[in-house]
């Protein structure tokens, strides 16, 4: 059997209905940039939408990024942690952000904020 990413999706308080808005946040080796990432987006999303989630996808990530990303999941319900077994690439972590986006609008975002959130 081929080798197959393992998923771990935690959010407390999840609608049925889901969020107006989903962000996809795929990261590879990100852990510094976890809290600024996630704090400039939650103060984005917080001024232009009701309600939202943030879905990031941890990319077999060498550094603390996945057990960073599921200490912010636990914190704030809002924050989906994805975390893959091994690193399968940017493209597989966006698609399986989609996939796992419950939000009538979704926005794909690199977690270096080379685009801040604000714009």
């Amino acid at each position: 059997m081929a080798d197959q990413p393992s998923t771990l999706v935690t959010a407390a308080d999840r609608t049925p209905a889901g969020p107006e808005v989903s962000v996809i946040l795929p990261m590879y080796n990100e852990a510094p940039m976890v809290g600024p990432a996630l704090t400039a987006l939650r103060e984005a999303l917080s001024g232009c939408a009701a309600s939202w989630e943030i879905v990031c996808v941890d990319d077999g990530s060498q550094d603390g990024t996945g057990a960073a990303l599921v200490a912010a999941s636990r914190a704030d319900p809002r924050v989906v942690a994805v975390q893959f077994s091994r690193n399968f690439g940017k493209e597989a972590a966006l698609l399986c952000g989609l996939q796992a986006a419950r939000g009538q609008a979704v926005i794909l975002m690199d977690a270096d904020l080379q685009h801040p959130p604000s714009l």
